[in-house]
């Protein structure tokens, strides 16, 4: 698998707001919690993957952004051709940001892959990674 540098980068921004920054991911049978935690929770994880709510995360990004001279459609693709995301593709659109349900609410979610998270101890610890 060959990596993008700016989906790397853009993976180390999101370990950096969680680490170091104090936003928070919510465990998926923990949401209702997420109304306690307003604008410093980031999105959720579970066995399967992590999913960030995307304007938060990117309104986050903006510097980001501008430093690597980028946009969010172009980081969710190199996100995706770095297979580093997972994807909806009803044949006609490809969608990069993935329908989940989360309590009772079904939303669109950056949905990336726990594997990504895995080399990073401190943060692999908070979504349980092993």
């Amino acid at each position: 698998m060959n990596i993008n540098r700016t989906a790397a980068a853009f993976v180390g921004l999101v370990q950096e707001l969680i680490l170091e920054k104090g936003y928070v991911l919510l465990n998926r049978r923990e949401h209702e919690k997420a109304e306690q935690l307003g604008d410093k929770l980031l999105g959720y994880f579970d066995s399967k993957g992590v999913y960030f709510i995307p304007d938060r995360l990117f309104a986050l990004a903006v510097d980001f952004m501008s430093k690597h001279k980028t946009n969010v459609t172009d980081i969710e693709t190199d996100l995706f051709v770095s297979d580093m995301i997972k994807i909806e593709d009803d044949g006609y659109k490809i969608r990069y940001r993935r329908q989940k349900r989360i309590g009772s609410t079904k939303k669109r979610y950056l949905s990336l892959e726990r594997k990504e998270f895995d080399g990073h101890r401190r943060f692999a610890e908070i979504i349980n990674c092993r």
